[in-house]
């Protein structure tokens, strides 16, 4: 085992033994706490006990007094459940309250104690394994250590170890396990071709993850079958076309540029829609105004005496004199 290697294997040990010692004082810290608590329960159960209780009563923020606290089967206590919020509980509710802490006091406890039994396992198994010359050596990435035909054993720079078995089945069994199974001897399954489409595969699945626009789709989006067909980016509008594999991205720039322009032709036909509409609004209101002038502007001088076309009456002229029988009458002269 070179050297190395041999310096990844010390520090991870030391990372795991670190991360146990972790684990049990976690643990520690727990049943510390549990047994806190399980002293506050005594004196939380002694209440019921007795009658009166010697307390020291806060009156100020640092001053306090000398009391009783009264005690008996009906005492009431605040209990604290956080955030600085208090219920009222009687002594057996109170209890009641402590010991589900301390269930959970207790499980978190168990838990470290279950974490850092599994890290000083695994520590001790490394251990071993460094001992008996087991541990890989340090080489390539994907560079097989062992490969007989059918088995390959590669280590990555990562540390992750990969083992590939290939497995060649006849056409019963694979006739028995899938419903693409070859037809005649003829239609064999060539190992070339079904690692091309392995790959094809984990494409389309990489290009679906980066695929932004899969959360829009709704109940009325296309079936397979019509993704299967080739977009058409002459269609205008419609949702754009679904991204499975990186030939599929320039179909959906030219969907993106096609949309863009229409959007932008869209603004354009609305603009002059607007201005339009604005022009033939302010015609219509010239032409109200020409057609309904103002009453002040309506004044026609006629001559004295000429009648008018809505009413019988004469006009009379109010520059001439009044008669002293119409002064009379309107009350001018006496």
């Amino acid at each position: 085992m070179s050297d190395k290697s041999t310096e990844e294997l010390t520090d991870l040990l030391s990372r795991v033994t670190e991360a146990a010692k972790r684990e049990r004082a976690l643990g520690s810290a727990m049943l510390e706490y549990d047994a806190q608590y399980a002293e506050l329960q005594d004196v939380v159960r002694s209440v019921k006990e007795r009658e009166t209780h010697a307390v020291m009563v806060p009156c100020t923020k640092f001053g306090m007094f000398e009391g009783e606290l009264a005690g008996g089967g009906d005492a009431e206590l605040l209990v604290g459940i956080g955030q600085d919020y208090l219920v009222e509980r009687d002594v057996d509710g109170a209890v009641e309250i402590i010991e589900r802490r301390r269930d959970l006091l207790r499980t978190k406890a168990a838990d470290a104690e279950r974490n850092a039994m599994l890290m000083e396992s695994r520590a001790r198994m490394a251990e071993t394994l460094d001992r008996s010359g087991g541990g890989l050596g340090t080489i390539g990435e994907d560079e097989p250590l062992v490969e007989d035909g059918r088995a390959r054993i590669a280590k990555r720079k990562d540390g992750v170890v990969e083992i590939t078995e290939v497995y060649e089945a006849n056409d019963d069994e694979i006739a028995s396990i899938s419903t693409l199974a070859p037809s005649s001897q003829n239609d064999r399954v060539d190992a070339g071709a079904a690692r091309g489409d392995l790959d094809d595969f984990i494409a389309r699945l990489e290009a679906m993850e980066m695929n932004d626009d899969s959360a829009v789709a709704s109940s009325s989006a296309p079936t397979d079958d019509d993704a299967d067909n080739e977009f058409d980016p002459e269609e205008d509008g419609g949702e754009p076309p679904t991204i499975e594999c990186p030939e599929d991205f320039p179909k959906y720039e030219r969907w993106k540029a096609k949309r863009d322009a229409k959007d932008k032709e869209l603004r354009a036909a609305a603009e002059r829609s607007r201005a339009r509409a604005e022009t033939e609004r302010s015609n219509n209101e010239a032409e109200i105004r020409r057609k309904n002038p103002p009453l002040r502007e309506t004044v026609i001088e006629r001559k004295p005496g000429e009648r008018s076309r809505f009413s019988e009456e004469p006009i009379v002229d109010v520059n001439r004199k009044l008669s002293r029988y119409q002064m009379k009458k309107l009350g001018l002269l006496e």
